[in-house]
């Protein structure tokens, strides 16, 4: 039995008493009889609440979508564009040439297209399982945020080494430039690390160098960020890390899988997960 097919086994065991699932398992082998009992104790509710392929594909980034969509005509394509939300519909519609109003779907059409679309991005992973039945993570409050929340989250978690570099800089007008290049809010924070001294040091950003380019240093810090996630996911579930990247753009993906190497240091990695923690905490009370 597949381990999704346990998972699977463990939701429908919840709908039951006790005595009932004993009765039940009782008629698997004993190894897959313990395999069930473990994986029914990661689940914390006895109601699993399944959701439908169109609320799946809503929190999937248009970036995955496009692809699929290139591979039809463009009325078919324009009849899966026009599931989402008129946002997403207009940047799909841009990249694939697509009519600029969406098409009104039957509840019926609605529920086929989506239902085909989500199995099509599904499918290419084998160890593919619905967010529902994913075993507990520490750091499953991520499968929650928004798409902005979980951008925040990156940059405010890239400043973490901007601290480690900021105390080791030399030249005072290079640091007033990277101060006021940062929201109030951010400096505010990257003061605190600094004062609270940050454990946990990658390779340095070498900012004596830099040249004031300040989009320039703010995609660095978010990259820095995803690398802090990535660590602190490896290890974890397949398909959790699949729900991750596919709230990413395919890029932002990208970098987290390039990222997401064992730390070979589990009180390091420990140490990631508790700061992911606190930044999310800190990016949520900001809102």
């Amino acid at each position: 039995m597949s381990r999704a097919t346990h998972l699977a086994l463990s939701a429908f065991l919840h709908r039951f008493t006790p005595q009932k699932r004993e009765q039940m398992l009782g008629y698997l082998p004993e190894e897959e009889k313990q395999e069930a009992e473990s994986d029914f104790l990661g689940f914390e509710s006895a109601s699993v609440r399944f959701l439908s392929a169109h609320d799946r594909l809503m929190s999937i980034h248009y970036s995955w979508i496009i692809p699929y969509l290139e591979t039809y005509t463009k009325e078919d394509a324009h009849a899966f564009a026009s599931l989402f939300p008129e946002s997403t519909y207009t940047k799909i519609s841009e990249a694939l040439h697509l009519p600029q109003n969406p098409m009104k779907l039957t509840h019926i059409g609605q529920r086929f297209y989506a239902q085909t679309l989500y199995r099509m991005i599904a499918i290419e992973s084998p160890q593919y399982i619905p967010i529902e039945l994913l075993p507990q993570h520490p750091l499953d409050v991520l499968l929650s945020l928004s798409k902005t929340k979980l951008h925040l989250t990156f940059d405010y978690l890239g400043l973490h080494d901007l601290a480690v570099d900021l105390k080791k800089m030399v030249q005072s007008h290079t640091m007033k430039s990277i101060h006021a290049a940062l929201t109030p809010s951010k400096r505010t924070y990257v003061g605190k690390v600094m004062k609270e001294g940050e454990p946990i040091t990658f390779k340095y950003l070498e900012l004596d160098l830099w040249d004031g380019n300040e989009k320039q240093l703010a995609n660095t810090l978010h990259l820095r960020g995803i690398n802090r996630v990535s660590k602190a996911l490896f290890g974890c579930h397949p398909s959790f890390l699949w729900h991750i990247r596919h709230r990413l753009d395919t890029g932002r993906a990208k970098m987290l899988d390039h990222f997401c190497i064992n730390p070979k240091n589990e009180k390091m990695q420990q140490t990631l997960s508790s700061q992911v923690l606190k930044v999310i905490e800190h990016v949520s009370n900001e809102a």
